[in-house]
């Protein structure tokens, strides 16, 4: 899995974890790309979340995905770090508002 890959150097670069992500396919920017965004608990440097991106955009290999990138149809992956909590905010505005409780990140 892409993000478990990126994740592992939370652990071993900056001692922190993943708590949650999800993603998201970004069509407004050309070229388009994917967004990935991460609760991490625990203080990571640009410098470690930026090998992480690297990393799991390197850990692709759906073909589909490979050829795209290297022909610059699809921009190189965008990670997003929002703050702990977000994820779970969310899912109790949707659950309030009469929406389900469906998995909402991708596996």
């Amino acid at each position: 899995m892409v993000v478990e890959k990126g994740s592992q150097l939370l652990v071993s670069k900056a001692r922190a974890e993943l708590v949650d992500f999800t993603s998201h396919a970004e069509l407004e920017t050309q070229p388009g790309h994917y967004i990935i965004y991460w609760e991490i608990k625990g203080d990571v440097g640009e410098d470690v979340l930026g090998e992480c991106c690297r990393k799991m955009d390197a850990s692709f290999v759906d073909h589909g995905y490979v050829v795209s990138r290297s022909t610059n149809s699809i921009g190189p992956l965008e990670l997003c770090i929002v703050k702990i909590g977000t994820f779970k905010k969310i899912l109790e505005y949707f659950i309030g508002n009469g929406g389900g409780v469906e998995p909402v990140q991708d596996s």
